[in-house]
């Protein structure tokens, strides 16, 4: 049962007629569909799902400071994951995920060297996930970073990650990742300040 309001107006652009929409509908939610946007039959159908898959999330980590610099610190990290409705085909939502891990992390951080620097860290980690019913999993991740601050605009790092935390990713699976990444501050002052 779908109810239309016809609205006109003179053309005073796409802007303008969207937030005349926006202002005269009384749902909560609104959905915007431009001319070229192609979306399956149930698309709307699996977003309302999703918005109304209430969910429950704690992450915490207890660590001790070994060492100050090069910062190295171990210590222990769970996680509390509760969707109310499993959406599996669209990323992990399990009604019950809990991890525990024990780290070991060290790092010279970047925003701390000067320039023409080395940065890095290094993390490691390994314990076991829950999910749902499911027995208990082992899980471990690898973590690192190395990179060179060139000067106070310029650096760049290479970085890898294996791990095999259901909650890392969309999809509840082991996954590798690895990089290259430059990061050029084009100007000494920021152009924009945000308030």
């Amino acid at each position: 049962d779908y109810n239309f309001i016809y609205y006109y107006q003179k053309n005073k652009g796409l802007s303008a007629a969207r937030n005349v929409g926006i202002q005269l509908s009384n749902s909560n939610y609104i959905f915007i569909l431009d001319h070229d946007d192609v979306m399956s039959s149930n698309r709307i159908e699996k977003q309302l799902i999703e918005i109304n898959n209430n969910r429950n999330l704690l992450f915490t980590s207890f660590y001790y400071n070994f060492m100050s610099n090069p910062v190295l610190k171990g210590g222990l990290n769970y996680q509390y994951i509760a969707f109310k409705d499993r959406v599996p085909t669209d990323y992990f939502s399990p009604k019950k995920f809990n991890a525990v891990e024990l780290f070991l992390e060290l790092l010279r951080d970047e925003k701390g060297v000067e320039a023409k620097s080395w940065f890095y860290n290094a993390n490691l980690a390994t314990g076991f996930q829950f999910i749902e019913d499911d027995s208990k999993q082992w899980t471990y991740r690898v973590q690192g970073k190395i990179g060179y601050k060139f000067s106070d605009r310029l650096l760049s790092n290479f970085y890898v990650t294996r791990s095999n935390i259901a909650s890392t990713t969309a999809s509840g699976f082991t996954f590798n990742e690895f990089g290259l990444r430059i990061k050029w501050n084009l100007t000494s002052q920021p152009l924009f300040n945000i308030k």
